[in-house]
């Protein structure tokens, strides 16, 4: 079964109402149903579902409003964030539910009890989609090549992906005659405690709804702000009011999950953020931040998409005596193509543009400063899997053996210093020595006559990060206390241990 199909399947397995979508779009799809507005009234069929994911090529569509009990918030973009931190600020927080990263924004599902209508900008960047809705749903494809996924809540876990209810200040909102000018005193609904927080906390509840109902209140309360300890003696107290309790450590389990979950959107959301606002230092800000390598590589492959608008899947950088980039991109029938480019190609805009459009029949947006265009390329090869050509077979496998036989000769990689007063040292993660030094070891130890201008080239092309020099003046004290300057080549450690 294909991974769209089984999502489909799953959806309509939790009683939402489904609907095919055109591939990589956003309406239905006309060839598969007359009229979308049927499934508003009564879900699809799994026969019908069959046929629209399994048999044909579709993005899938969830029907909001009573048919699937679902309040969808579409969060568009920075505007619509902004708008969601000025409601947490005026005391309006949203709890912690099951939400999808979209093409530049996000939608937050709920559960609701009473249907309302759609509303259009309620909030800058803000739109709701319920009864006579529906939203592209994971795992469609956007327009850009980025995936909608569900994020940090896995939709086939059926112990954790638990909807919120609605909050009520929301529904209030929603049902206001006009929209709402968010930095005007138009907010001034009574923001007492949810009705179905206050009923739960005061009469507990029975065997089989216990796990849900602790979930949901950890979300609203760590959504309002509150600490991990406090909700956790907040739940604490609420337990004893079940029959039975829950065991306090699962009571536990509950609340870190839910708590994790809330510090790693944070920590997205604040990793997205970076990654807009300073593209230049792509390779820091992936050193200092908590997410693990595959999520940070997602979130800059859907900056790079947003950016170049083709539908980049995965970067390939290959290291051998041609140095050379293979770009996995969708067309426009969905199907992979790998686009294969020189270092020169990739780093040269009008040459990418060339090779992009050659390929794919299209022109990625003109990026006329050079500095804008080292900022999209910075992300390629901060994110661009290395493979590296065995090194018996190239020229650049014999440059590295003679290096790491020169660096053998004064012991082992990891007992260099960062001194440069050293013949060889490590700065940066970068290997630093003298040429003169280096060419006078392989003339006399390995009797051999370098190229200077082949390996220099070998050098240019193993760095990392275009703002990677491989050649750099250190200046630093003598022993002696008297200062000096010298002149050094490099070469990344991580080729080197690689080769090793």
């Amino acid at each position: 079964m294909s991974d769209i199909l089984n999502h489909a399947m799953r959806y309509l397995e939790l009683g939402w109402s489904i609907i095919p979508l055109t591939p990589r779009g956003k309406k239905p799809n006309k060839n598969l149903i007359s009229s979308w507005k049927e499934f508003q009234k009564r879900r699809p069929t799994r026969e019908e579902v069959y046929k629209w994911f399994g048999e044909h090529k579709s993005n899938i569509g969830i029907v909001g409003g009573e048919i699937s009990n679902l309040l969808i918030v579409d969060i568009d973009g920075q505007k619509g964030l902004n708008s969601i931190q000025k409601l947490k600020e005026r005391g309006f927080a949203f709890p912690i539910t099951p939400h999808v990263k979209t093409g530049k924004g996000y939608h937050m599902y709920f559960y609701i009890e009473d249907a309302v209508g759609n509303k259009v900008n309620l909030l800058p960047g803000i739109d709701i989609r319920c009864e006579g809705g529906y939203v592209v749903a994971p795992p469609s494809v956007h327009k850009n090549g980025s995936l909608y996924r569900w994020e940090s809540f896995d939709v086939f876990d059926e112990d954790k992906f638990i909807l919120q209810l609605a909050p009520k200040w929301l529904i209030e909102m929603i049902n206001k005659p006009t929209n709402i000018n968010i930095d005007s005193n138009d907010v001034v609904m009574e923001n007492d405690e949810d009705d179905w927080v206050t009923m739960l906390l005061e009469k507990g509840v029975q065997e089989g709804a216990r796990n849900d109902s602790a979930t949901r209140l950890a979300g609203y309360f760590i959504g309002k702000g509150l600490n991990k300890l406090h909700v956790f003696s907040l739940l604490k107290a609420w337990n004893l009011k079940n029959n039975p309790p829950l065991p306090e450590k699962e009571l536990h389990t509950i609340v870190d999950s839910i708590y994790q979950i809330d510090q790693k959107n944070k920590i997205m959301q604040d990793f997205r953020t970076k990654i807009e606002q300073d593209q230049n230092n792509i390779d820091d800000l992936v050193e200092e931040n908590t997410l693990n390598n595959e999520e940070k590589k997602e979130i800059i492959l859907e900056s790079l998409r947003n950016v170049l608008q083709i539908p980049i899947l995965h970067i390939q950088r290959v290291i051998g005596d041609d140095n050379y980039y293979i770009f996995t991109v969708l067309n426009h029938n969905d199907e992979e193509v790998k686009i294969k480019m020189t270092t020169k190609e990739v780093y040269a805009a009008s040459k990418f543009r060339e090779k992009i459009f050659d390929a794919l029949g299209v022109l990625i947006p003109y990026i006329k400063k050079r500095s804008d265009w080292d900022e999209q390329l910075n992300k390629i090869l901060s994110i661009a899997d290395m493979f590296i050509v065995p090194m018996d077979e190239t020229q650049q496998g014999a440059f590295i053996d003679y290096i790491l036989n020169y660096v053998e000769s004064f012991g082992d990689l990891d007992i260099l210093t960062d001194d440069p007063e050293q013949q060889i040292f490590i700065k940066d993660n970068i290997l630093w020595f003298k040429w003169s030094d280096f060419q006078a070891f392989t003339n006399t130890v390995l009797k051999i006559k370098l190229n200077r201008n082949a390996f220099l080239e070998f050098l240019r092309n193993s760095a990392n990060n275009i703002s990677e020099n491989y050649h750099r003046k250190f200046n630093y004290a003598r022993s002696d206390g008297s200062r000096t300057t010298k002149m050094c080549y490099g070469i990344s450690l991580e080729l080197l241990k690689s080769a090793l």
